[in-house]
């Protein structure tokens, strides 16, 4: 793959784009973006561990994602879209609260992963459940017609 064909695909990726009449690419669009906000979160809170052998306090972690993603992608890269910007952040804010809301810390310092079937995890896959039918449905309704 070529620098030019991935310079295109960044570009296009940082095109701002509601995807009004496109359900199926408003839906891909928003889980990218919550897988997006968990996995910056995940990361860099291992690579914390691993440089500091201590878990690093996520809520800050999730704080600087949200925040710098909202001033150097969101805003320095897009400009201000309106909804489309606020609706993108939240999404992105939904995925990279999933650590701090899941994960415990050791009396060792040490962050472990809750069980999965934890009463928050299910409650943050809930949120994630309500937000995206949320946002899906008066889509769906516009382009496949239905009751309101």
């Amino acid at each position: 793959m070529s620098w030019r064909v991935l310079r295109a695909f960044w570009a296009e990726l940082n095109r701002p784009d509601s995807f009004e009449g496109k359900p199926y690419f408003a839906f891909i669009n928003q889980i990218g973006h919550i897988a997006l906000g968990r996995h910056l979160v995940e990361n860099i809170s291992a690579v914390s561990v691993q440089i500091s052998g201590a878990a690093p306090y996520a809520w800050a972690i999730a704080i600087w994602v949200v925040a710098g993603y909202i001033l150097v992608i969101e805003l320095n890269r897009q400009g201000w879209v309106g909804a489309d910007t606020i609706r993108d952040s939240a999404f992105l804010a939904l995925g990279a609260v999933c650590l701090p809301i899941t994960a415990s810390v050791t009396p060792s310092g040490r962050w472990i992963r809750v069980d999965e079937a934890s009463g928050n995890y299910l409650i943050w896959q809930i949120a994630v459940l309500v937000a995206v039918v949320v946002y899906m449905r008066p889509r769906l309704i516009a382009a496949y017609g239905g009751e309101k």
